[in-house]
């Protein structure tokens, strides 16, 4: 193992991207159910907001088409009668007469008279009062299209608020030239007031009722998560207590064979390779059970946080003392490379393990001859601390399942080298506990390099701890 002292090696790769490991899966109950209490209320309440918005829709065509629809039929059939009365006038295209007087405009009617080229040739009385009901753009559009409807508001009073107008082109008969275009219009005020209000309650109410829904979304969504939450709580509980018996009768199990084993010189070769593999077996299960309980404790938040003010730096220096004698056994070399201290607030055994464990799977998967380089830096409001190496990397496509319990790229090293595929999802999980995150960059054949990125302390801040 060669220890160098020296500047960050980080510091030249801050700005490369790190692919940061998925959340745990396993958190706390509230944390847990958190987003997915969430979910299924803003999923009823979509579904809730759709069904409204539906027969909202519905109710209000229905209504506007109750109102205004007979309307629309009277217009069509008022301008077609005064577009025949208008073609019956006509013994030459230029002597026609638009046909706009008393005799043959209802009472309360909006007519105007419009030539082919949408100029205004007449309108009557009541018309010429309600300058927004004539248009010659809507006349126009009549010549090209043949007959346009819609409704316009007005600046009339009551009824005459809004009217619904329809224009229809006048052939000349027996010709397709255009005669001249025919515009009626009928006051619908009150019909367009009364659906402006029908609207606004129609709003009014769906926002209620989607507010409302929020709060029963989530009773209901609560109600539903409770037999997973029970289910969860009674599983964490079995894996923490099962994980803490075994503990016991596993370290009697193993240190009854090592009393055993000194005296493999009286013992049969084959017997001593069991006793070994007996051993070796037994300190896998030790490890597994501790591994587990560990995890139940974080996912319970049992596990109590000591607050104190903790030099990245120096947890460096001494994991990677620690990591010397696994390192001379893979042939592997461990470097550290730090220089200034990076203050965080936290726990320190607890981020001493997690540097443990990212110098445990740096040296596994590295190769015979091969480096490891522990680091560590500051970049603006974090403090880093990474663990690289020269190994055999890891896939792309296994980057995103990284952390997950008992996942393992290389499932036969990591059974040679008694790994269970704990180790990073703990780690994780105490980042996540200090408000920081683990992050990872790899490339399959090039090594790999995992960060532990924490909030970083200022040392005037730290002088108060």
């Amino acid at each position: 193992m060669r220890i160098q002292l020296g500047p960050p090696a980080v510091a030249t790769r801050l700005g490369r991207r790190l692919h940061l490991l998925p959340e745990p899966q396993a958190e706390p109950s509230e944390r847990l159910f958190h987003s997915i209490r969430w979910r299924l209320t803003l999923i009823y309440s979509m579904i809730l907001a759709a069904a409204l918005i539906v027969s909202g829709a519905v109710l209000y065509l229905g209504v506007q088409q109750s109102l205004l629809g007979p309307v629309d039929q009277q217009l069509r059939t008022e301008a077609s009668t005064l577009a025949q009365a208008w073609q019956g006038s006509v013994d030459f295209p230029s002597g026609a007469v638009c046909p706009v007087s008393p005799h043959f405009v209802p009472s309360g009617w909006l007519v105007a008279c419009y030539d082919s080229r949408g100029h205004l040739l007449t309108a009557n009385d009541t018309a010429s009062g309600l300058r927004r009901f004539l248009s010659s753009s809507q006349a126009k559009l009549a010549v090209s299209a043949g007959q346009v409807t819609n409704t316009v508001t007005t600046n009339g009073p009551g009824d005459f608020s809004a009217v619904q107008r329809y224009a229809m082109r006048v052939p000349v008969p027996g010709s397709r030239a255009t005669l001249g275009v025919i515009q009626v219009g009928f006051p619908v005020g009150s019909d367009v007031s009364s659906l402006t209000t029908l609207l606004h309650l129609l709003l009014i109410l769906g926002a209620l009722t989607t507010l409302f829904s929020l709060g029963v979304g989530l009773f209901l969504a609560n109600r539903a998560l409770l037999p997973a939450r029970v289910a969860y709580s009674r599983q964490r509980d079995f894996i923490a207590d099962a994980s803490h018996e075994l503990r016991t009768p596993l370290t009697m199990m193993r240190s009854s064979l090592e009393f055993v084993l000194r005296g493999r010189d009286h013992l049969p070769p084959q017997d001593v390779a069991l006793l070994d593999d007996a051993v070796l077996e037994t300190g896998h299960l030790t490890a597994l059970a501790n591994s587990m309980l560990s995890l139940a404790r974080l996912d319970a938040d049992a596990l109590r946080l000591e607050e104190e003010v903790v030099d990245l730096a120096e947890i460096a220096r001494e994991s990677t003392r620690w990591g010397q004698s696994l390192a001379e056994r893979q042939g592997v070399t461990v470097e550290l490379c730090v220089e200034e201290p990076v203050l965080v607030l936290g726990d320190r055994a607890l981020l001493q393990q997690v540097v443990l464990i990212l110098i445990d799977n740096a040296v596994k998967y590295n190769r015979h001859g091969g480096r490891v380089t522990v680091s560590t830096d500051r970049a603006e409001a974090d403090a880093l601390l990474e663990v690289s190496d020269t190994g055999i990397g890891i896939a792309r496509e296994h980057l995103d399942r990284l952390g997950e319990r008992f996942f393992r790229v290389d499932t036969a090293r990591s059974r040679e080298s008694g790994g269970a595929g704990l180790g990073l999802s703990i780690g994780r999980s105490i980042a996540t506990r200090h408000g920081g995150r683990l992050a990872i960059e790899s490339e399959l054949g090039s090594g790999t390099r995992v960060s532990l990125v924490l909030p970083a302390l200022e040392p005037r801040t730290a002088a108060g701890y």
